[in-house]
């Protein structure tokens, strides 16, 4: 009995047909494995095992499952190496500077919007403090025994020297000149409080004034025209010029005198007074030195001093 392998050899030699068909059958298994292989390596395909799991997303119009797949190797770096997109690129860039750019001018708005009103409340406060001290000072300063109406002016100062601390000034000096009654021309100390005894010569002019009713002075007359300079920027004034402030006091028309404040200290007042501040102050004192002239049975031309 033949073996197997001379059986196959004899139906090879009885059907020579076959041969072929058993070399076309290799040859085709040997290119199937090289195109398998080659598109293994190049990552074309990737055999079952080794893929990984599908990413899944919604469709908002149809509400069914979508797979998304990843884009190809190839296009991945497609943003970055296309030329074209360089000025568009370039355009966003430019655009996200702009935004960044307004976003801190708004910021810097509101830093000095909330710092304004912080300033007008600290203002309310100051004539809060202001009224309190003048209707208190009324109140208290009727003298019944002598029928006649005297105005506590140490107590009316104090209230304005407790506001100007708000003004980085410590205790700061406040005066009130009144125009001397025989010479229209002369100031007279009339109250001062927490001045030194060198300050007590000083006389301010009543023609030194600014249209907004008060007037940075010294006690030199030398530094008055560049205080009234109003291109002149006030961190470029002289020293001197920092230490005294005042406004005119007026009365129906009528000057009646200059209230003064002077912070006594060297570099008080680093920044100029809000103009509402003494504005206020003048007014108090234009009602007070006129309630006290008409009422107070001489007590103005006398005066008190401090």
């Amino acid at each position: 009995m033949p073996s197997w392998d001379q059986y196959i050899i004899g139906s090879l030699d009885e059907f020579s047909w076959m041969k072929y068909v058993i070399l076309g059958f290799a040859l085709v298994l040997v290119f199937a494995a090289i195109a398998i292989c080659y598109r293994v390596f190049t990552g074309k395909w990737i055999p079952y095992g080794f893929q990984t799991p599908e990413k899944k997303g919604m469709d908002k119009t149809t509400g069914s499952d979508v797979e998304i797949s990843s884009l190809p190797a190839e296009m991945e770096f497609a943003t970055e190496v296309a030329p074209g997109l360089h000025p568009l690129k370039d355009y966003m860039n430019e655009k996200d500077r702009k935004i960044d750019t307004l976003k801190r001018i708004l910021q810097d708005i509101e830093r000095d919007m909330k710092k304004e009103a912080d300033r007008n409340n600290n203002f309310i406060a100051v004539l809060e403090i202001l009224a309190d001290g003048v209707s208190t000072a009324l109140t208290r300063s009727y003298n019944k025994s002598g029928d006649a109406f005297e105005i506590d002016y140490p107590y009316v100062i104090d209230s304005i020297q407790s506001a100007m601390a708000n003004e980085i000034a410590v205790h700061p000096g406040v005066a009130v000149f009144i125009v001397d009654p025989e010479d229209q021309g002369r100031l007279l100390p009339y109250q001062m409080i927490g001045f030194g005894s060198s300050f007590r010569n000083y006389r301010p002019s009543l023609t030194v004034k600014s249209p907004e009713g008060w007037v940075w002075l010294n006690e030199s007359t030398k530094y008055w025209d560049k205080l009234l300079d109003s291109e002149v920027p006030f961190t470029e004034l002289p020293p001197q010029t920092r230490s005294m402030i005042a406004s005119p006091i007026f009365a129906n028309e009528e000057k009646l005198g200059i209230l003064t404040v002077n912070a006594d200290v060297t570099g008080a007042f680093e920044h100029p007074l809000d103009p509402r501040y003494v504005a206020a102050f003048a007014k108090v004192f234009s009602s007070l030195l006129y309630i006290d002239r008409k009422l107070s049975q001489g007590s103005f031309e006398e005066g008190k001093h401090g």
